[in-house]
């Protein structure tokens, strides 16, 4: 019979092999997502072949269907990652701004900050425009309801 000692140790063991693929499913993902929005930034959704996601980071494609049901999921995925990464860096701007002209300033500041950084989203947002792809993006009524409110009150002041 097993002591509560070697049973806690037991589950702590096995407790941890689970965050540890946990965690390395998680960076498989992002590596998947990154591959991915550089391959579609290259050659457009219909050029790039799973292979060209696959082969730079080292798996083989039934891996990415493993995460990805399908490459317009995977695409999907990758723009949809992107346009919440750069609206999570804007409202932490907007918590920050103090009244309604560094609101804008700094919004706009953020914008052409993020898309410096993320070259290639340009050339991917181009390629889901073009070949008509562009998914549908999280709800982003609430921040468009914010941005509408900041005018109004500017325009009031």
């Amino acid at each position: 019979m097993a002591s509560s000692n070697q049973t806690g140790t037991q589950s702590r063991t096995r407790n941890d092999r689970l965050m540890g693929r946990r965690e390395k499913a998680a960076a498989m993902r992002t590596a998947i997502l990154d591959a991915a929005r550089k391959a579609f930034a290259e050659n457009g959704f219909t050029a790039t072949k799973l292979r060209d996601i696959a082969e730079p980071i080292g798996i083989t494609q039934p891996l990415i269907h493993h995460y990805f049901a399908s490459k317009q999921q995977l695409f999907d995925a990758v723009i949809t990652r992107a346009f919440v990464e750069y609206i999570s860096r804007q409202q932490a701007q907007w918590e920050r701004a103090p009244d309604d002209v560094r609101f804008f300033t700094e919004g706009i500041a953020v914008l052409f900050s993020y898309v410096g950084e993320q070259r290639e989203l340009i050339r991917l947002f181009r390629w889901a425009q073009r070949e008509g792809r562009f998914p549908e993006l999280p709800d982003s009524s609430d921040i468009d309801a914010k941005i509408f409110a900041k005018f109004v009150e500017a325009q009031n002041a």
